[in-house]
C-alpha cells in the first residue's frame, strides 16, 4: 500500500485563495461562485500592479481572488516581489481573521513562506501553460 500524506499545512487557513493573471478568468470564477455582480470588485485597483478581493461566504469559508496585472516589462524577481506583497496582506487577514494578534515569529515566517510558495508556483503554471497555448 503506497502511503498516503494528508496535510503538511500548519495552520488551516480559514479562507480560499487563488491567483487570476487575466481579467476574462476573474470574472469567470466570480460567475461560477455566483458571487453578485453588484460587489464585483475591479480587476486592479487604480494604479495597483495587483490587488486581493476579499469576499466572504456564509455557507463557506471566504475567498481571496489575488489578481495580478500585466508581468509584462518586470523581471521574474519584481513578479516574485508582487507576490510577497500580497501573500503578506493574506496572511495579515488571516490572522485578523483567526483572532491571533500576536503569532509567534517563526509561526509567522512559514505562514508566509507557505502562502508565497503556492502564488509563485501558480503564477509559474499558469504563466507556463499559457506559453503552451
Amino acid at each position: 500500500m503506497k502511503t498516503r500524506w494528508l496535510s503538511m499545512d500548519i495552520l488551516e487557513s480559514p479562507l480560499h485563495y487563488a491567483l487570476f493573471l487575466t481579467e476574462e478568468h476573474y470574472q469567470k470564477e466570480l460567475k461560477r461562485l455566483k458571487i453578485p455582480p453588484q460587489i464585483h470588485a475591479p480587476f486592479l485597483n487604480p494604479g495597483a500592479h495587483a490587488t486581493i478581493h476579499l469576499y466572504t461566504r456564509e455557507e463557506d469559508r471566504s475567498i481571496a481572488m489575488v489578481c495580478f496585472g500585466s508581468a509584462q516589462g518586470k523581471t521574474i524577481e519584481q513578479v516574485h516581489a508582487l507576490l510577497v506583497h500580497e501573500a503578506t496582506h493574506l496572511k495579515q487577514w488571516i490572522l485578523e481573521e483567526i483572532g491571533e494578534h500576536y503569532p509567534g515569529r517563526e509561526i509567522e515566517a512559514y505562514i508566509m513562506q507557505n502562502l508565497s510558495q503556492c502564488l509563485m508556483v501558480s503564477y509559474r503554471d499558469q504563466v507556463g501553460a499559457h506559453r503552451k497555448k
